[in-house]
């Protein structure tokens, strides 16, 4: 099944949320960890996870003032991830063509991509609508080297079980998940982990598993409405944002951020845009370039936030969970208009 407009929705509504959390509420804190080696069956034979306390890394570079990795202190010596293509195995750039989002192409010894679509005589080394790609040093000699922002740490080929890794990076005051479980199921049914953002021992928590503090986003309804002719939708989509904070400082603060977030407009962008690969890494990934190149190709690309209800859970269930969680839901009425039988 190909991607369909709840899976772009989804995608365009997480990252939002995440970059606009982490942009207004500096929700973030930059750290230095010395990685502890931890054993993962998930990951294939000669690959070693070095793990830092905390989960959730922010991974993206137009946030001010976060630290976002791009290398890695390996016994000393920075090593620069596993990331990029060989040029030589793509087409030479062709002055006289037109090319599509996505196309790749070898110019002046470096690979690059196209961001926008882009004219003839658009040199990709002169153009911003062309992003390099060029393959690292630890890529070319075959090495593999990924940062895993989601579970907070490092997945290596060549490093030893008892190598020395430091690395810089900034982690989420709030983990963001995506889930389908209802608020009863995450609030009463379901036991969390605490990574505690405060209190926090140099013991690194098993990774995939959720962890709190964190929000928490299911896409509830959608409803399509006629609203022009010519067969024009006006989709609405109610969004149940779940927080549960470690403290009623972090509560307060989210909710406020979002309850402020009324009648903001946010980029409609395609499912294949969520940058995260299958180890944890996102290469290069800045959310305000690909807004800004997602418009240009077509600037009506939009979902609407009509509506936000901000709310904190009564004392009386409060009683029947861990009494160091605060909770509170954050409800979000988002408008696309579209045309869904064309």
């Amino acid at each position: 099944m190909k991607p369909q407009f709840q899976h772009e929705l989804t995608t365009s509504f997480t990252l939002w949320l995440e970059n606009f959390l982490l942009k207004k509420g500096e929700a973030f804190s930059n750290k230095t960890s010395q990685l502890v080696y931890t054993e993962d069956s998930r990951l294939g034979a000669g690959l070693k996870a070095f793990a830092s306390p905390y989960k959730q890394w922010v991974f993206d570079s137009s946030i001010p003032g976060a630290t976002i990795p791009h290398t890695v202190n390996i016994d000393g010596v920075e090593h620069q991830k596993s990331i990029g293509v060989d040029p030589s195995t793509l087409t030479a750039w062709d002055a006289t063509k037109d090319y599509n989002v996505k196309e790749r192409v070898e110019h002046l010894g470096q690979a690059w991509v196209t961001a926008e679509p882009s004219l003839a005589g658009e040199e990709p080394s002169v153009s911003d609508k062309w992003d390099d790609i060029t393959w690292t040093p630890t890529q070319e000699a075959g090495q593999i080297l990924f940062i895993d922002y989601n579970n907070g740490r490092v997945i290596s080929s060549e490093a030893l079980e008892t190598s020395v890794i430091n690395i810089d990076y900034a982690v989420k005051d709030l983990n963001i998940y995506v889930t389908n479980e209802t608020e009863e199921n995450l609030i009463v049914e379901t036991k969390f982990n605490t990574n505690s953002r405060f209190k926090q021992d140099e013991i690194p928590i098993p990774p995939y598993s959720q962890v709190l503090p964190a929000i928490f986003i299911n896409v509830t309804t959608n409803i399509n409405d006629p609203f022009s002719l010519g067969g024009e939708d006006k989709t609405t989509t109610d969004i149940r944002c779940v927080v549960m904070a470690e403290n009623i400082f972090q509560l307060d603060g989210a909710l406020s951020i979002f309850n402020d977030a009324a009648r903001e407009p946010f980029a409609a962008l395609a499912f294949e845009d969520y940058p995260i690969n299958e180890f944890g890494d996102a290469p290069n990934f800045n959310y305000q370039d690909l807004v800004k190149h997602r418009l240009k190709i077509n600037p009506a690309a939009l979902h609407y936030i009509d509506r936000v209800d901000v709310s904190k859970l009564s004392d009386r269930v409060t009683r029947k969970i861990d009494p160091n969680t605060f909770v509170g839901f954050i409800d979000f009425e988002v408008s696309t208009f579209r045309y869904p039988r064309i």
